[in-house]
């Protein structure tokens, strides 16, 4: 009797420790998957916001014919923008806090409205402002994940 007892209480704890094993695992995959998320989301929006300065700096609504520097700025702009809209999602994909959520969305708006500055000194504003966006992302997003 003590030896069924014994073996059925071993049986118990392995099972309470294996299940939490699992959940740590799991844990951990998913916090590594949020570091890889906001990371990608943080390089390429500011890679976009790079594009957006140079964007600025070249008249893109001329009346004249196809330029392959205007063509190859505009080319550039538009797979950083997809790129950033890509790690967006990702990041949509391992959030779970909606505050979250639109701290990115903010960012990535702050990121398309660049490209409404006129003058040297709006891009510059405009850049500003993507950066303290994307930091008013990564600071929560890295108590998050370190919790």
């Amino acid at each position: 009797m003590g030896t069924l007892a014994g073996a059925s209480l071993t049986f118990l704890f392995q099972r309470i420790n294996a299940s939490r094993a699992e959940e740590a695992a799991r844990a951990e995959r998913l916090r590594e998957r949020r570091i890889a998320a906001y990371a990608s989301f943080a390089e390429k929006l500011m890679e976009w916001r790079r594009t957006q300065v140079i964007r600025s700096s070249i008249p893109l609504q001329s009346v004249q014919p196809s330029i392959p520097e205007v063509d190859a700025v505009k080319d550039e702009n538009r797979r950083a923008r997809a790129a950033a809209w890509t790690a967006f999602y990702q990041v949509k994909l391992v959030v779970d806090d909606s505050d979250l959520d639109d701290l990115a969305r903010a960012a990535l708006e702050a990121t398309r409205n660049m490209k409404r500055a006129k003058t040297k000194r709006d891009i510059n504003a405009a850049g500003d402002e993507v950066r303290a966006r994307l930091e008013g992302f990564l600071i929560p997003a890295a108590a998050q994940i370190i919790a």
